[in-house]
């Protein structure tokens, strides 16, 4: 038994050392990223580096199986045919090209990281067109790491073709069995996955954590560059000067009579004078309310009520409602990336959770925990549903629960589709918010007015029971009693006099149709209320990228942050507006009108008011891609450690602005 098993070691020796010996490049690569980059890790004691490193073995095997599985596979082939020589080296060879081009990008990685302060990502597509200019400035200011690029592929070349004569020599012509290439296939689509549970391995995943060092860690430079460049299609958003394009942005953005630049080399990262208030938070985030169904919006408008909303309605009465509020995009994530971090959502850019988190952030549950706040995220969906789970640890909420922990802990079922109803959600924020020190963040995000539009036995709303949007209406109908419960949940529980409450919308219901008014299918409610918000409203536009510079304003939290987006308590300027996707085209909303754009030009215009200025419009949408794309590109849309250098400006690396 003994020898036969060492015999079919010996038939699939070559497949063996091809995956060991680039495992090894990863994990050399990666100790190697941490001795180069000690200040980077520093935060990291042993425990958690030690951890970093053998959990980063999932992402190099992932890798590693992804691209080596075909050949590996291919060597193992149980016929007499694939144990020809012609046919193992052919594959042997491929095997080793992929190896060299591995190395390459790993060398490189390491080089840019030092730069950009992450791994190789979307901004590769980007600067694609550029390679001549790219190639020209390595080989001037990086000669020894290109000589380096170059000599460990030569090296790795060389024993592999020693250890290819050894291995012809142990394997003599023979065939592996009959279940080896079965056995194998499983175990590299296990590799490729990252397990057998949950989704496949992404580069969110890394930082289930919460912490941007230990997800670096434990990342590699090809996974990082082809999950990256397989979500996304970036391409280079150049419409002006540099820093003509920084003004304009800055114009829009920094509110410089409340707020005050931290770094040149950041110039959209700003702190502001704190307070000593600390009031609780609650953002509470609906799945689907668009305005079109609200009664206080649609009064504001001038049209009839539909009698979906008396609860939402009667609290806006008390805060500050604002009626024309745009979401990002037309999926979920977009709008939560938005609220959580002030970022908009860009064509042919990833989205967070696909590679978008890879650049620093100054997120909503960060700031929170600065400021001294305990912090909880609910969602009613599933977990792990657009890798939720992973990305609020990476926003900084301590605690994260979804639809399994919440039916767990209520002992009610879920609904038949997608998650819990609201009322065992709002049940679960309350039980939450209250068990615990003050002050606290609490972020929930609802499902049960997602489609198809459920509502639980007996709940009979006052509505017609035909129509269009009947079904929706229902949904919608419930959501707001259950809003409407949890409110008063809060009022008896003692925390609501202390406690701000921010109620907006992900986007607009999915069947909406919005005719010759593009924007309209963007348009959101969202709410302000509690202690300090005067009551009124706000009619100017506004987008979810503003909430996180409110949120803070209100507040009083006094730590740096990054937004395409300012306080709405205070005055805006004219031009101010909101970006918001639609497949590849994005549009620019405000006051006066909407552009729609394709990132070339306008494609199409509606006037709104008397001045708008098409022109002008373009210049502000142009601008602020040009700067959000770049300086995500760049890593510089943000950085904590500014703050603890008192605003000094960190010298900027000349390569990374190229």
């Amino acid at each position: 038994m003994r020898n036969r098993l060492t015999n079919q070691t010996h038939i699939v020796a070559r497949p063996l050392w091809i995956l060991s010996l680039n495992l090894a490049v990863l994990g050399l690569a990666r100790i190697t990223l941490l001795l180069l980059n000690r200040s980077h890790f520093g935060e990291l004691d042993a425990v958690e580096i030690g951890a970093s490193l053998l959990r980063g073995l999932l992402f190099d095997v992932s890798v590693v199986a992804t691209f080596l599985g075909l050949p590996v596979l291919m060597l193992m082939l149980p016929f007499r045919w694939s144990t020809s020589r012609s046919w193992q080296y052919i594959w042997s060879r491929i095997s080793l090209l992929l190896t060299c081009a591995g190395i390459m990008v790993v060398v490189i990685d390491l080089t840019y990281f030092g730069l950009v302060h992450r791994h190789l990502g979307f901004e590769f597509a980007a600067s694609q067109s550029e390679f001549g200019a790219l190639a020209a400035m390595a080989f001037s200011e990086y000669p020894a790491q290109v000589l380096v690029m170059f000599l460990l592929p030569c090296g790795v070349a060389f024993c592999w073709s020693k250890l290819e004569f050894w291995d012809e020599r142990v394997r003599g012509g023979r065939r592996p069995s009959r279940l080896t290439f079965p056995i194998s296939l499983l175990l590299l689509v296990l590799g490729v996955r990252g397990g057998i549970h949950g989704k496949p391995l992404n580069i969110v995943n890394s930082f289930e954590s919460g912490s941007l060092a230990r997800g670096y860690l434990e990342l590699n430079a090809p996974f990082s560059l082809y999950h990256s460049l397989r979500n996304s299609r970036s391409q280079a958003t150049a419409y002006m000067p540099d820093h003509e394009a920084v003004e304009v942005a800055r114009s829009l953005i920094l509110d410089l009579d409340s707020e005050a630049p931290v770094a040149s080399n950041y110039p959209l990262q700003r702190s502001r004078t704190g307070s000593d208030g600390r009031p609780n938070v609650v953002v509470i985030v609906l799945e689907s309310w668009g305005s079109h169904y609200v009664d206080s919006i649609r009064e504001v408008a001038g049209l009839p009520p539909l009698g979906a909303t008396p609860h939402f309605d009667a609290l806006a009465s008390e805060g500050l409602l604002f009626t024309q509020m745009y979401c990002a995009g037309q999926l979920s994530i977009q709008g939560l990336a938005a609220v959580l971090a002030g970022i908009p959502s860009l064509p042919q850019f990833p989205w967070m959770g696909r590679g978008l988190e890879q650049s620093e952030l100054s997120f909503l549950g960060h700031l929170a925990k600065q400021e001294g706040y305990r912090t909880h995220f609910l969602r009613g969906a599933k977990r792990s549903s657009f890798r939720l789970d992973a990305l609020a640890a990476l926003a900084g909420f301590d605690q994260y629960m979804g639809m399994e922990d919440i039916v767990r802990n209520t002992g009610h079922e879920a609904m038949g589709m997608w998650g819990v109803w609201d009322q065992d959600l709002f049940d679960e924020l309350n039980r939450v918010n209250m068990n615990g020190a003050a002050p606290f963040l609490g972020f929930c995000f609802t499902v049960s007015t997602h489609e198809p539009y459920q509502v639980p036995t007996g709940f009979k709303p006052d509505l017609p029971t035909e129509g269009l949007d009947s079904d929706y209406m229902s949904s919608l109908a419930y959501s707001d009693a259950c809003l409407g419960r949890f409110i008063e949940q809060a009022k008896q529980a003692g925390y609501f006099e202390n406690t701000i409450f921010l109620i907006t919308s992900d986007h607009v219901m999915r069947s909406h149709v919005s005719p010759g008014n593009e924007a309209g299918l963007f348009h959101i409610p969202a709410l302000l209320i509690g202690p300090g918000i005067s009551p009124g409203i706000q009619n100017k536009v506004c987008g979810q990228t503003d909430l996180l510079p409110t949120l803070c304003d209100a507040t009083g939290w006094s730590r740096s942050y990054s937004a395409i987006g300012r306080s709405l308590l205070r005055p805006l300027p004219e031009g101010h507006g909101m970006l918001c996707q639609k497949g590849s085209l994005i549009l620019r909303v405000e006051d006066s009108g909407y552009i729609v754009h394709n990132l070339r030009h306008t494609v199409t215009s509606k006037a709104t008011g008397a001045a708008f200025d098409e022109e002008a419009v373009e210049q502000r949408l142009c601008a602020l891609i040009q700067v959000t794309s770049q300086l995500l590109r760049e890593n510089r849309f943000h950085r904590a450690n500014l703050a603890a250098s008192n605003g000094r400006d960190p010298e900027p690396s000349n390569d990374a602005n190229r």
